[in-house]
C-alpha cells in the first residue's frame, strides 16, 4: 500500500522494470495493475492489464498495439489498446510534445478513451479522426540530463466499428517536440 487517497483525488506513481537477462525475443509478458479501495462503487475499473511481447530492438518513440481484448473471428467485439511512447533525445528540455494519430476508417472516433499516462494532457478527435493528444508544459528532460524522466507515454483503446470484415490496420503516429520537425513511430 503506498497511500490514501481521497475521492476524486488522484496520483501518478512511476514503475520501472527491466528486462530478465533470461528473456527471449518473442516471449509475451504480462503486466498487471491492481487498485484496492473500500466503498468502491465500481469494481471494473480498478485493474490495468498490458500484454506485449519482447522484441529485438528499442526504439523510444514507438506505437504498440495489444489485440488481446479484441476477437476477429466473431464479431470484432472489444477494443484495440494503443500505447505511443515517446523520448527527448535531443539536447534540452521540450516544453511541449503533441501526437497526432489518424485513426483508420475501421475504428469507431467516438470509442476513443486515454486508458493511462504518464503525464497530465488534453486529448481530442479532430475531423477526419484524427486524434491530437497535447502534453502542453511537460517539461521533459534530455535523456543526457536525466534519463529515467526523458521518456513519456500515452495509452488509449478504440473499439473498430462492428460488422466491419476481417482488415488489417497499418498506420503509425506523429510525435511532435515542440516545434520541430514529428518523429514518426513504427
Amino acid at each position: 500500500i503506498w497511500d490514501t487517497l481521497g475521492i476524486k483525488e488522484s496520483k501518478i506513481f512511476t514503475i520501472t522494470l527491466g528486462t530478465p537477462s533470461a528473456a527471449k525475443v518473442g516471449s509475451s509478458f504480462s503486466l498487471v495493475a491492481d487498485v484496492y479501495c473500500q466503498n468502491d462503487a465500481d469494481l471494473l475499473n480498478n485493474q490495468a492489464i498490458w500484454n506485449d511481447e519482447i522484441v529485438t530492438y528499442y526504439d523510444p518513440n514507438g506505437k504498440l498495439v495489444d489485440k488481446t481484448n479484441y476477437n476477429p473471428s466473431t464479431d470484432h467485439s472489444g477494443q484495440l489498446i494503443y500505447t505511443i511512447r515517446f523520448q527527448n533525445t535531443e539536447t534540452d528540455t521540450v516544453f511541449d510534445i503533441t501526437i497526432l494519430d489518424t485513426l483508420a476508417k475501421k475504428l469507431d472516433p467516438t470509442t476513443v478513451r486515454v486508458v493511462h499516462a504518464s503525464h497530465p494532457f488534453v486529448m481530442q478527435v479532430k475531423k477526419m479522426g484524427i486524434l491530437e493528444i497535447l502534453f502542453k508544459n511537460i517539461l521533459l528532460p534530455d535523456s543526457s540530463t536525466n534519463e529515467p524522466a526523458s521518456h513519456g507515454f500515452v495509452q488509449f483503446s478504440v473499439k473498430p466499428i462492428v460488422g466491419s470484415k476481417p482488415f488489417v490496420l497499418v498506420n503509425r503516429a506523429s510525435i511532435y517536440f515542440d516545434n520541430n520537425t514529428p518523429v514518426l513511430t513504427n
